[in-house]
């Protein structure tokens, strides 16, 4: 496997970080603040929890994992 494959994981968080941490610093648009998944958590002992937003973001996981079981499974494998 090519060494660029196994660091793109860390490449995506490090993005999703500096992204959440630009746009708070800039006080940008919401919707950039909006991409990021932590946002649409709510800070369940302060607050009542979003059951709605847990459901998506557990059912947008779940499709993630899904595919990427499916894509593992079809994966290049030369020899034994």
């Amino acid at each position: 496997m090519a060494p660029w494959r196994d660091r793109r994981g860390v490449r995506a968080r490090r993005l999703v970080v500096a992204l959440e941490t630009i746009s708070a610093i800039v006080d940008s648009n919401h919707w950039l603040r909006d991409t990021s998944p932590v946002l649409h958590i709510a800070p369940v002992p302060a607050a009542a929890p979003d059951w709605t937003a847990a459901i998506w973001l557990v059912g947008l996981g779940v499709v993630a994992a899904t595919a990427g079981l499916a894509a593992f499974g079809r994966r290049d494998l030369v020899g034994a």
